[in-house]
């Protein structure tokens, strides 16, 4: 009961600081200019990110504080500076456009303090193969994935309504993954997650009345990244990696697909552009309510699909897995055939 209404707490404080910062934009100097890599066509506010960041510090705190993290308080303070690390960064980053090595050396110290508080992925639950024993290489794989999942989170931040409905629903479903799993942090987290997203959404849903710029979207990525080691290393409720890929996969299989295409065309991978699947989808007509939309559904479907893989036998988790694979295969197919998205 006490998760409901510290994450209530948590969405009021993420509706009320990005009221403010929707407010005072102007006087900030947040206002995002449309360049020709954006997708919205007039000036923004953004920044509205600092709402998460808010909405997640107290719900942690809150948390933390009235006993229902346990014992651990080296796990509480590792994911709550590594993520406030991250988010600061970003909303410099809002405010000054920040050089890529200030963003990457902050990811990485913030990412190194993380691993340092809730551990390191041990091993891997690879589907087909079994467990996959990390050995000396955990700390600087869990690094890697925490500064991966932060980055892809970003990329993917791109049109209205898209990267704050993914983390109301992949923080929803990771709660009622961690209620089914029985691990009660997880769980938690989740519910912060889809609170602290859910009062910055009230904003950002199509039209958008603010953006949530790189402190939103790596405080989530940062967040998201955390919370699966955390679960990982769950002694007594572990919750296997996998599932947060699934949960994640619509966002992971659009990052990784764009960027093997890159380097395949000899391009330069780590430039800014316009190839992810939403940007295509926009540019050739579609609205920015429209693409949200498609990729809420494909999120409920994730969801739904790791719930199940939780609770059933090994039979039916190859069968989920095989359908995914079929479908991302399939539109990544698709897309490479396809030419430019077309819109009736």
């Amino acid at each position: 009961m006490a998760v409901i209404w510290i994450s209530l707490i948590g969405c009021l404080t993420s509706f009320f600081t990005v009221y403010l910062v929707l407010h005072y934009s102007d006087q900030l100097g947040l206002i995002d200019i449309p360049t020709t890599r954006s997708s919205h066509e007039k000036p923004t506010p953004r920044g509205g990110g600092l709402g998460i960041i808010m909405a997640l510090t107290v719900s942690l705190t809150i948390y933390f504080a009235v006993g229902h993290w346990g014992a651990d308080s080296r796990a509480f303070v590792g994911l709550i500076t590594g993520m406030l690390i991250v988010g600061f960064i970003g909303f410099l980053d809002d405010l000054r456009n920040l050089p890529l090595l200030v963003r990457l050396t902050s990811q990485l110290l913030a990412a190194t303090i993380a691993v340092i508080g809730i551990g390191q992925l041990r091993s891997i639950d690879v589907p087909f193969l079994g467990e996959l024993h990390l050995g000396i290489l955990a700390v600087p794989i869990s690094i890697l994935w925490i500064i991966g999942i932060t980055n892809i989170y970003n990329f993917l931040d791109g049109i209205d309504g898209l990267a704050a409905g993914e983390g109301v629903l992949a923080g929803g479903f990771l709660a009622c993954i961690g209620v089914v799993a029985g691990n009660t942090s997880v769980g938690a987290i989740g519910v912060f997650i889809a609170a602290a997203s859910l009062g910055f959404l009230l904003f950002n849903f199509p039209p958008a009345k603010v953006f949530m710029g790189d402190s939103g979207s790596t405080t989530l990525g940062f967040t998201f990244a955390a919370t699966a080691i955390i679960g990982s290393n769950s002694a007594a409720n572990p919750i296997p990696l996998f599932i947060f890929v699934l949960l994640l996969s619509n966002f992971l299989v659009d990052a990784i697909f764009t960027l093997v295409k890159r380097i395949v065309r000899k391009e330069r991978w780590y430039l800014a552009h316009k190839e992810h699947f939403y940007q295509q989808a926009v540019s050739s007509g579609y609205s920015h309510r429209q693409v949200t939309l498609f990729e809420y559904v494909l999120e409920l479907l994730l969801g739904v699909s790791a719930i199940i893989y939780v609770l059933c036998e090994d039979s039916v988790r190859i069968s989920i897995l095989l359908l995914w694979i079929v479908i991302y295969a399939g539109l990544c197919i698709w897309l490479s055939f396809s030419g430019v998205l077309k819109a009736e």
